[in-house]
């Protein structure tokens, strides 16, 4: 089981990780559609060029506590954006 990840271009991004950084990648966006790591408790985004946060996103994402989306360019937050982060203690 792996418990972190750095961004790394050739790692593919296990389901079972409890900590994810995406940091100062150029060109993202929107954040991956497929926000399916059920076990996933930090996601850090910081430095990104992200401009929306998609509805139900997150809906799988039960165990998070902390999620940054720091130093980006949000535009648009979608209602449901942020459903199912019902233990999410740090935006």
């Amino acid at each position: 089981m792996c418990y972190g990840i750095e961004w790394n271009e050739t790692i593919l991004i296990k389901p079972f990780i409890k900590y994810l950084k995406l940091d100062t990648i150029r060109g993202l966006k929107v954040l991956p559609i497929n926000m399916d790591y059920p076990i996933l408790q930090i996601a850090k985004f910081p430095g990104n060029e992200i401009q929306d946060i998609v509805p139900g996103i997150f809906l799988n994402q039960t165990m998070m506590e902390e999620l940054d989306l720091s130093n980006n360019a949000i535009i648009v937050i979608n209602q449901g954006a942020f459903s199912g982060l019902i233990n999410l203690r740090v935006l």
